[in-house]
């Protein structure tokens, strides 16, 4: 698969910058569209959650204007944290960042 975004902390995957694919990903970012969005909630996301290294799944729905992230706990299931304009505080713990959906959205 190509996410929109990846992000990899492991020093195996910062080595090589020409590197297409990254061994040890702690979050992925999809944005979806119409065409792509039961994919990217359904077998890429099942998909996903075989790489032992991720910790969060950020799903963004531009048409609704929501984030979804997908959080691994410490039992390793999959807890849906959502942000919404109504609770508009997004938190990525696994690359420290909390912030509001403005910040990923224009309002």
């Amino acid at each position: 698969f190509y996410p929109d975004v990846v992000v990899s902390c492991s020093s195996l995957d910062i080595q090589d910058p020409k590197l297409v694919e990254l061994s040890s990903p702690k979050i992925i970012v999809e944005v979806l569209s119409n065409s792509t969005a039961s994919f990217d909630r359904g077998l890429k996301f099942a998909a996903y959650r075989t790489i032992d290294s991720l910790q969060e799944y950020l799903i963004l729905d531009v048409e609704a204007k929501t984030a979804e992230v997908f959080r691994k706990n410490a039992a390793g299931i999959w807890e849906l944290h959502p942000s919404t304009l109504e609770s508009p505080i997004i938190q990525l713990n696994s690359v420290g960042w909390t912030g509001q959906l403005e910040a990923i959205f224009e309002y």
